[in-house]
């Protein structure tokens, strides 16, 4: 087995390594303000009894936007992140000696990790052009089974497909935190509670309808729990942040092994 030893440069995958190292830092930084933000206690639940129908609707209400800072931590781990995959890529291209000027440094724009929502063969041999033919159909498959288009029409929700959205946007804006989504734990859940919701919930929206017959204090409220969402227009909704951390660990413990494997190891 050859070993990286050539102490006098870095190891090709070095950089990409610092890079994922940051984005969890970034996450970190998401954990301590969502945990200023929720001792805060920034929604209310309220459960209404309709006489007419004999339940109580429960809503939830914000009663303040998250930190802004929120959107800051998020936009940078997308962007760590997602340049982490470009360098990944780039660190197995070999570029011809005859390549310079404008054609070196477009070759070099070109040479970045592929995301498709739908199968799309020729874009991502473009983005692997310069991947040396002998492990470049090797390469493609190994980032094959992470592309969104394989989700079909639910695309929009695969994890790459939502770091790329949160890195566009935050390019133009600052991903925009906010309220409103909700989780139900429905296991063993008496048939007189009834959900309508388990997600992402709009202001003044039911979500949940509890027979008058239950205590909801009891029977529902401790099955809900909150989570603050990122506001992106792609999937339709948001994402709960938690899906950043789904994200990270896709790359980190399945995307950087796929890539590591075609590079000697670091010591």
């Amino acid at each position: 087995m050859t070993v990286w030893k050539d102490w006098q440069n870095p190891h090709p995958l070095d950089g990409v390594f610092l890079k994922v190292r940051r984005a969890n830092k970034h996450l970190e930084t998401l954990n301590a303000l969502i945990e200023k933000y929720q001792a805060a206690k920034p929604y209310t639940m309220r459960g209404e009894l309709n006489p007419k129908t004999g339940f109580f609707e429960y809503r939830l209400v914000a009663l303040f936007p998250p930190f802004l800072d929120f959107g800051i931590a998020i936009g940078e781990f997308a962007y760590q992140l997602r340049s982490a995959l470009d360098q990944m890529i780039f660190s197995l291209a070999v570029f011809p000696a005859s390549l310079a000027g404008k054609d070196l440094s477009r070759a070099h724009r070109s040479t970045s990790f592929p995301i498709c929502l739908v199968d799309n063969p020729t874009f991502v041999a473009g983005q692997l052009k310069f991947v040396p033919d002998a492990i470049r159909d090797l390469v493609a498959a190994a980032i094959d089974p992470f592309q969104p288009y394989h989700g079909g029409d639910t695309a929009e929700r695969w994890l790459l497909a939502v770091l790329e959205e949160i890195y566009a946007w935050d390019k133009h804006r600052i991903p925009k935190p906010a309220g409103g989504m909700v989780h139900i734990n429905t296991k063993d859940i008496p048939p007189d509670i009834h959900v309508l919701i388990d997600g992402n919930v709009d202001t003044g929206d039911v979500f949940a309808l509890v027979k008058s017959t239950l205590d909801p204090k009891v029977d529902f409220e401790p099955r809900v729990t909150t989570e603050i969402k990122v506001d992106i227009p792609r999937p339709v909704g948001g994402v709960g942040v938690t899906e950043l951390w789904r994200i990270y660990e896709m790359v980190e413990d399945g995307i950087l092994p796929a890539i590591a494997q075609f590079h000697p190891p670091r010591v």
